[in-house]
C-alpha cells in the first residue's frame, strides 16, 4: 500500500491546477444556455413533449387502421414486467455498485410496474373477490407511481418542489378514498365489475388515474424547472423531462379522444414503457457523470499536493481534510 501510494503521489499526474476549477463554456453551450434565459425552457420543454406525443399519436391511428378487427392485445403484464425488473436491477446498481441520488425513481418505478403487471393478470378475472383484488393491485401500483412523482427526482429544496410533493400526496389520497368506495361496491353492495365500470363511480376512479398520470407528467416539468439553472447534464434533463411528460399525456388522454378499444390501448403503453427506459438510462448517465467530475477533482487536488510533497510541505500544508472533504462534497453536489 505504501507503494502504491508513492507511485500516486510522485508518478505522472495531470498539471491541471487547483484553482482552474471551470472549464472553458463551448459556443454551443452559451448559445444553449441563452436560449433557455427566462421562460424559453417553458417553450423548449413542451416543444418536445408535444413532438413526441404528436409522433406515437399518429402512428396510433395508423396501427388503428392496418389492424385486424380483434388483434392481439394480450401482453401488457409482460411489458410491465421487464420495466420492474429493470427497475430492480438500477436498485440493485444503487445499493452495491454505485450510489446513484435517483434510487427512490428506481424503487418507484418497480413497485408501479410490478404491481401493474399482476394487476393485468387479475384484471380478466370474473369473481368478485378477484376483482377487488385488482383494485387494491392497481392503487398500490399508483403508489410506485407517487414515489417517483413525489421524490424520485432528488428536486433541490424549492417552493416547486414542495407544490409538486403536496399535489401527489393529495391526489394520490384521493385515489385511496375513491378505490374502498370501489371495494364497497363490489364486496358488500355486490356490484358487477361491469356496472361498476360504468357507474359514476367508476367513472370516477378512471379520472382519478388520469390524474396520476397528470401528478407524473407535472413532476419531470417541475424536475427541470428547478434545475434549469445547473449547466451539467442539462440537455439530458430537458430529453428525460419531455420524454416522460409525452408518455404519461399520451398513455392517459389518448384513449379519451379516439376510438376502437384495445387495439389503441397497447400502442399507447408500449410507448409509455420505452419511453421510462430513456428516462432511467438518463438518470444513470447523470449519476455516472457525476462521479466522473469528483474523481477528477480528486485528481487534480493529488496533481497540486504532489509538488507541495516534492518541497517538504505535504498535503495538510496546501488545503484542510474537512477542506478537501467539503470540495469533492460540493463538486459532485454541484451536478
Amino acid at each position: 500500500m505504501l507503494a502504491a501510494f508513492n507511485d500516486m503521489i510522485y508518478g505522472e499526474m495531470p498539471t491541471t491546477s487547483f484553482h482552474d476549477e471551470e472549464a472553458p463554456v463551448s459556443t454551443q453551450d452559451r448559445d444553449f444556455e441563452g436560449d433557455h434565459g427566462g421562460l424559453n425552457w417553458c417553450y423548449w420543454l413542451w416543444s418536445m413533449a408535444a413532438l413526441l406525443a404528436l409522433s406515437a399519436w399518429r402512428y396510433a391511428l395508423w396501427f388503428a387502421g392496418h389492424m385486424a378487427d380483434g388483434g392481439v392485445t394480450a401482453g401488457g403484464w409482460a411489458g410491465d414486467s421487464w420495466l420492474a425488473l429493470v427497475g430492480v436491477t438500477f436498485v440493485l446498481t444503487s445499493k452495491f455498485v454505485i450510489s446513484s441520488e435517483y434510487i427512490l425513481f428506481y424503487w418507484g418505478t418497480a413497485i408501479a410496474y410490478g404491481l401493474r403487471s399482476v394487476g393485468h393478470l387479475l384484471e380478466g378475472c370474473s369473481s368478485t373477490s378477484m376483482n377487488g383484488a385488482y383494485y387494491v393491485v392497481m392503487t398500490f401500483a399508483f403508489g410506485g407511481n407517487a414515489i417517483r412523482a413525489g421524490w424520485g427526482y432528488a428536486m433541490p429544496k424549492s417552493p416547486a418542489a414542495t407544490a409538486q410533493r403536496i399535489f401527489t400526496m393529495y391526489a394520490y389520497a384521493t385515489l385511496c378514498i375513491f378505490t374502498l368506495r370501489n371495494l364497497k361496491l363490489l364486496l358488500v353492495d355486490g356490484m358487477s365489475k361491469e356496472h361498476l365500470a360504468a357507474s359514476d363511480a367508476g367513472n370516477v376512479y378512471e379520472a382519478m388515474e388520469i390524474l396520476m398520470g397528470i401528478v407524473e407528467a407535472s413532476a419531470s416539468l417541475v424536475w427541470y424547472g428547478v434545475t434549469r439553472h445547473e449547466q451539467q447534464g442539462r440537455q439530458l434533463r430537458l430529453i428525460a423531462a419531455a420524454t416522460n411528460a409525452a408518455a404519461w399525456t399520451v398513455v392517459k388522454l389518448m384513449p379519451l379522444t379516439l376510438t376502437g378499444g384495445a387495439k389503441i390501448t397497447m400502442v399507447e403503453h408500449h410507448f409509455s414503457r420505452h419511453c421510462q427506459y430513456v428516462v432511467i438510462w438518463i438518470m444513470f448517465t447523470l449519476t455516472i457523470k457525476g462521479y466522473v467530475d469528483a474523481i477528477s477533482q480528486t485528481a487534480r487536488l493529488s496533481s497540486t499536493s504532489s509538488a507541495d510533497l516534492r518541497h517538504g510541505r505535504g498535503l495538510l500544508g496546501h488545503i484542510s481534510p474537512m477542506g478537501y472533504a467539503a470540495s469533492n462534497h460540493r463538486a459532485f453536489a454541484s451536478k
